[in-house]
């Protein structure tokens, strides 16, 4: 009945509020057309997009940005997608043909190398780059903003690198979309091992104002530039936070924090205590950069596509990493704070420490673009984090509780364990050749919560501060996660 009542509770509050919110926003209103197309990109509706840029070109027939960015946007267009009623809609790409086709055909010549540069473009999308280097070579004005890098997109596609270095540098000669120009020329000359080249356009104002962030820190590792290799992380990590996305991550790991707390029903921890291992969780994410890196830059170990090079390392490229950096907090707790002095300590901390990993994450997940995951990562990604950490700590808490011998072996079988738990939830989403199969991860964490509830159990149980007349009730802690989960999800859709 209780259960019963929270959803009744939730239900209208939720319907309530989606009314209030759809009754007090009016839509948006745009001075132009641009603004509207670009608010519908960052919305994730590429079909109302490409729409609003056709009735754009339709007004200016020689925008060449409305034409670039409308055929970016079509190809933004999943090519299937399943309706309602199970019916296949597939991405009809010979309309936007056509339109380019005939285009080509004007008397006009600045329009038909609008409708020549058009077509190549597509091609190059289709995977054709042969036949797209062929309609490029058909525009006679040679300073069009975005044709040499496009060529440059099309040679490189077909492996003939030396052809598109040119290109993009032709394409930054002409002063043309420099943004697509530089990025694409420092990840072929990264590619190539060009290293030299790459430190020169970092001296470049110009070409280090376009230079992408994960290059440039890649650079500043190999060369041991640590307070240049952490000011680019930093800003790259602030490049894409706002404040609904800090709210949302804030609203997540605050609502598992009280959770957390509402179980610890026989001692409960000290609020500065709490405080202190989520701000440590969040200030040790930072080392998987530089870890990661090592890994990849001087280990040569990454991911490459292999099923068994792909689970290897989320496991321990992944896994075992963020395991590693996530465990920190509570070591440090252990050996400085003297809080952490009951079973369900352990695992209280670890999860606290995996709420300020998840939080730093999120802030990263979180852009104006992707606030529509708020609720997966709230019920999935923080709950695996907490789940994984509280492995390890699990066996931390058996070397002071019970088992004794080994405890240096005890705590790396858990460590290993956690960071298959680890590998295994990250391999189905991560890997496109079981992608298919990614529900597996949802079926793990529904068995982890399981297993997690019965390590909470254990803890708890096994208390020096034991008490029988004090217990959980069930059903206020599922009133509880009913009202802040939905409240979460109630934030996403006003966000």
């Amino acid at each position: 009945m209780k259960l019963r009542k929270s959803l009744y509770i939730t239900a209208a509050t939720f319907a309530a509020i989606a009314l209030l919110v759809n009754l007090a926003f009016e839509d948006p209103e745009f001075e132009n057309l641009k603004d509207k197309a670009v608010f519908e990109q960052e919305a994730n509706q590429p079909e109302k997009a490409e729409q609003t840029l056709l009735e754009l070109i339709s007004q200016d027939i020689f925008n060449i940005d409305a034409h670039y960015e409308y055929i970016c946007t079509h190809f933004d267009i999943p090519y299937e997608k399943k309706e309602r009623g199970e019916e296949t809609i597939y991405r009809d790409d010979q309309k936007i043909v056509n339109f380019y086709d005939s285009l080509a055909g004007s008397e006009d010549p600045d329009i038909a190398d609008i409708g020549h540069y058009g077509s190549g473009l597509a091609a190059v999308f289709l995977d054709d780059c042969t036949s797209a280097l062929d309609y490029f070579s058909m525009v006679k004005n040679h300073r069009m903003k975005y044709l040499y890098n496009s060529v440059g997109n099309a040679y490189m596609q077909l492996d003939s690198l030396d052809q598109a270095e040119f290109y993009f540098g032709v394409e930054i000669y002409n002063k043309g979309n420099l943004q697509g120009a530089y990025s694409n020329l420092v990840y072929l000359l990264y590619y190539r091992g060009k290293t030299d080249q790459l430190e020169q356009m970092l001296e470049d104002v110009e070409a280090r104002e376009y230079f992408p962030p994960g290059i440039e820190r890649i650079l500043h590792f190999k060369s041991a530039r640590i307070l240049s290799y952490f000011r680019v992380l930093f800003r790259s990590m602030a490049s894409g936070m706002n404040v609904m996305g800090f709210l949302a991550a804030f609203l997540i790991m605050a609502s598992w924090v009280v959770y957390l707390r509402k179980l610890d029903i026989f001692e409960v921890e000290k609020w500065r205590h709490v405080i202190l291992t989520v701000l440590l969780g969040m200030m040790f994410s930072v080392l998987v950069y530089p870890i990661s890196d090592f890994n990849n830059l001087v280990l040569g170990f990454d991911l490459n596509g292999q099923l068994m090079n792909d689970f290897l390392y989320c496991v321990f490229g992944i896994g075992a990493l963020e395991e590693l950096v996530k465990i920190i907090p509570l070591f440090i707790m252990l050996r400085f704070s003297g809080a952490i002095n009951e079973p369900f300590d352990y695992i209280k901390y670890a999860s606290l420490s995996a709420l300020g990993f998840a939080f730093v994450e999120n802030l990263i997940y979180f852009d104006e673009n992707s606030l529509h995951i708020i609720h997966g990562r709230a019920l999935t990604a923080v709950v695996a984090h907490m789940f994984d950490s509280s492995v390890v700590a699990y066996g931390l808490m058996l070397n002071k509780y019970k088992t004794r011998r080994y405890p240096v072996l005890n705590f790396l079988l858990f460590f290993i364990l956690a960071s298959l738990a680890h590998g295994f939830y990250d391999f189905w989403l991560i890997n496109e050749k079981v992608s298919d199969f990614s529900f597996i991860t949802i079926v793990f964490l529904l068995i982890s919560l399981f297993i997690w509830n019965t390590l909470k159990n254990n803890a708890l149980n096994q208390s020096g501060f034991f008490d029988a007349s004090k217990k959980i009730d069930p059903g206020k802690m599922e009133d509880y996660l009913m009202y802040t989960l939905a409240g979460i999800l109630l934030f996403e859709f006003i966000a």
